[in-house]
């Protein structure tokens, strides 16, 4: 093992591409909702520190800052075997997001100040706004776009703009973050890794995900901070941390996340839908995603994966199968697949999840607050979520589901939640299908957490709750074997 030390102090990402693509992005020439155009493996993006390939090397970078003029990927940690990051800080020159205050309301309208920049303009793209308590730091109000971006502005001032969409008068004096992007590619990539540790690493702002991992194995999080910098409200515009198809371990140990918008922490894999059988156990399959995978890369089965089957419209498991061989084309993103055994007749445009690709998650000791959608959005099994703070988040502080609206994830077995504190947000344990009556998660335990908010739980065969004070409603629907003992307000 070998160590490299990167002296203290800031160390600034010249990248020209990087920088004109963020200058295009907030001059309007990807539209008013940028991910749209830049959310594809089509897209390039440049790298700042590429570590590709490396072997039993450890990067000692306390004290150092990443500043990336622009919008790229800073780490890139591909095709690597027992590497550790210590105490790197990565940021932007100019972030991704630009701050103000609401300083007027009106029928209609509202007017943002914004801190001084030369990139403010009409043009710039706002598909997302944070709007937070200035006393408490608390979100108060999300403005999201699905598609194109709602709000239509106009300059008012020299460092203001009026956004022509309704809000709450309640909201005059309230800190704006106006998000410019949604996804793009991530601030630390983690491909077909294995043994990666990233300590004491801290992201303050980037123009999509700030930690993706895809396809690795054993990877730990430990003193990981997304957080918006000092006197901000902002992180990274979209998912703090967000691993997908990964197998092993994965580790988060006194982690902080903030000012996401998005979920702290995705964990999942995907649903392979069949798009033709080819031959009695031989079939072209694609993950149907709604604009890309995060990483940017194509996934398609690996020969010696083991597939569930399950019909797309109930998600319920109708056996398994493992892959002989796989051949996937990079430019249809399809992928013909070769099974052990033939596939069920009439399977054309159902599922099939490797389940192989779902890590043993340890979420320990962390806190997150103020983000986005979810705090934990846990899609795996055999995890422990335990002695974690999630406060505000707009959605669950802890959600299990499995559904298709993403093509993402599976059912989840043996999944403990305990000694936890909720604080405005709650608890969701579900599964979104249109025909599925039946439980398919199996072991889910909630035991002596704290809730501040409502429980729903769903389509579970083994649920656990013990000892759980829970300040709102508790519900639960389509669950077989059932222990509820001391639950309390």
């Amino acid at each position: 093992m070998r160590t490299e030390v990167i002296r203290p102090g800031i160390h600034l990402l010249r990248n020209e591409k990087a920088r004109r693509l963020q200058e295009a992005v907030m001059t309007g020439a990807y539209g008013d909702n940028p991910h749209l155009a830049m959310f594809t493996h089509k897209m390039h993006y440049e790298t700042g520190w590429d570590f590709e390939g490396e072997e039993d090397l450890t990067v000692e970078a306390y004290g150092a800052t990443l500043l990336a003029d622009g919008f790229m990927t800073a780490v890139a940690l591909q095709h690597c075997r027992n590497v550790t990051v210590k105490g790197l800080t990565i940021d932007l020159r100019r972030r991704a997001y630009s701050a103000g205050t609401v300083v007027k309301v009106g029928d209609g309208f509202f007017d943002i100040r914004f801190q001084p920049d030369e990139w403010l303009s009409e043009k710039m793209p706002a598909p997302r706004m944070l709007f937070t308590d200035p006393e408490t730091g608390q979100i108060s109000s999300v403005v999201n776009a699905e598609v194109e971006s709602r709000a239509v502005k106009e300059r008012v001032g020299e460092n203001t703009f009026r956004f022509f969409y309704k809000l709450s008068p309640s909201l005059l004096g309230y800190r704006a973050g106006v998000m410019h992007t949604w996804h793009s590619c991530p601030s630390i990539l983690i491909y077909e890794a294995e043994n990666i540790t990233l300590k004491d690493v801290t992201i303050l702002s980037h123009p999509g995900m700030g930690i993706v991992g895809h396809r690795g194995h054993n990877i730990r999080l430990e003193g990981v901070r997304i957080v918006p910098a000092e006197g901000m409200t902002v992180s990274t515009n979209t998912d703090a941390t967000h691993f997908v198809s990964c197998s092993g371990e994965l580790i988060y140990e006194g982690c902080e996340f903030e000012g996401c918008g998005d979920d702290g922490a995705n964990i999942h894999s995907f649903y392979e839908t069949i798009l033709s059988q080819t031959g009695t156990n031989t079939c072209e399959t694609a993950v149907l995603v709604r604009t890309d995978i995060h990483s940017l890369k194509q996934e398609y089965p690996l020969p010696g994966d083991t597939l569930e089957y399950a019909r797309k419209d109930d998600l319920i498991p109708r056996g398994t199968f493992r892959v002989l061989s796989s051949v996937p084309d990079p430019v249809s993103r399809k992928c013909t697949v070769e099974l052990d055994r033939p596939l069920p007749d009439n399977c054309t445009g159902n599922v099939l999840t490797p389940v192989n690709r779902f890590p043993a998650l340890r979420f320990s000791g962390c806190t997150v607050r103020n983000n986005i959608a979810r705090g934990i959005l846990c899609r795996t099994g055999n995890a422990v979520i335990e002695k974690t703070r999630l406060e505000g988040c707009t959605l669950e502080g802890i959600a299990v589901a499995a559904e298709v609206w993403w093509n993402e994830s599976g059912r989840s077995e043996n999944v403990l939640i305990r000694d936890n504190t909720c604080v405005r947000c709650g608890i969701t344990v579900t599964a979104e299908a249109p025909a599925l009556t039946v439980p398919i998660h199996k072991n889910i335990r909630l035991e002596n957490n704290r809730i501040e908010g409502n429980v729903s739980i769903g389509y579970v065969t083994g649920l656990t709750l013990e000892n759980n004070k829970i300040a709102g409603s508790l519900s639960i629907d389509n669950c077989e074997k059932i222990f509820n003992k001391g639950e309390r307000k």
